[in-house]
């Protein structure tokens, strides 16, 4: 028997993508990010979220819909990746919905270097990129953030 995949879908204008649900911790409205200087673009700033200080991603910069502020009505899901938990700047969250994993087509089979999605699902008609968030950072944008992290902590800030 195949098994389910629950997915967290979301909207970047008029764009869905998702992430599996594993990844995420929680949803929570957009509130105010510290910016971080020396940051990689797509680092809008940090949350202070329950004591832990959690960089937060703009999805739209890293999507290809056209950048902009943090909005009230802007939605930060909290995830749970590889390295850290991040914030991701989305529109809106959509749904959770399950599909089978049977039903995910592979990046590889699509485009053989295409790295940073986990695949592609179909919803409600549309291809739904699935967002891989343990990769959502280059490696050169991890070393930036560390870096301007690092100087950060050592300046109290």
């Amino acid at each position: 028997m195949d098994a389910a995949v629950q997915l967290v879908v979301f909207d970047l204008d008029d764009r869905s993508y998702a992430i599996p649900l594993r990844q995420v911790e929680r949803v929570i409205g957009a509130v105010y990010a510290t910016p971080l200087p020396h940051a990689p673009a797509n680092v809008l700033g940090l949350i202070d979220l329950h004591g832990k200080l959690v960089p937060v991603f703009s999805a739209r910069h890293r999507l290809g819909p056209q950048p902009r502020p943090i909005s009230v009505e802007d939605h930060f899901i909290i995830i749970r990746a590889a390295k850290r938990t991040v914030a991701l700047v989305v529109d809106h969250v959509r749904e959770l919905i399950e599909c089978s994993a049977e039903s995910i087509i592979q990046p590889q089979h699509i485009l053989p270097q295409w790295n940073e999605v986990q695949g592609v699902v179909q919803i409600a008609g549309n291809l739904t990129l699935i967002q891989d968030m343990d990769r959502f950072l280059s490696l050169e944008e991890d070393r930036t953030f560390e870096n301007a992290l690092r100087g950060q902590t050592d300046h109290g800030n």
